[in-house]
């Protein structure tokens, strides 16, 4: 298990999640959805590779918004147990892209949310939906 922010969700979540992206950056104006996370561990997406000794923070809440008058805007902050994600809609495309690969089975990658080299630029490592739980 790699140290960051990491995503997985079944084949109906991946595409939800991949649609409510498309919808934000569709969006002329300033819009946010708000949706309530599972446990990792209760599915067994907390040890996808096996046993480690990572410590794992689980939030409830995501905010997913989207910046129509910042296209480069890709922001990650976390606060009172919940995490939000600001993307402008270059971003959202590629976090719709990201969601629908993992529907279809593809996962195991890494997308950098914002300015190639930036540092401050999220990173989501996205992984395939753990089979014990299924």
């Amino acid at each position: 298990m790699y140290a960051g922010w990491h995503c997985t969700a079944d084949q109906r979540g991946c595409n939800d999640m991949a649609g409510l992206a498309d919808l934000l950056a569709d969006d002329q104006w300033p819009a946010h959805r708000t949706i309530s996370l599972i446990d990792p561990v209760t599915v067994g997406a907390d040890r996808i590779f096996g046993a480690h000794d990572l410590r794992v923070e689980q939030f409830e809440k995501l905010r997913l918004q989207n910046c129509p008058d910042d296209e480069s805007a890709s922001t990650l902050s976390w606060a009172d147990g919940g995490i939000t994600l600001t993307l402008g809609r270059p971003w959202l495309a590629e976090l719709a892209r990201a969601l629908r690969d993992v529907a279809s089975g593809d996962a195991d990658f890494a997308v950098r949310f914002g300015e190639k080299g930036s540092a401050a630029a999220p990173r989501i490592s996205f992984w395939w939906w753990p089979k014990t739980a299924l």
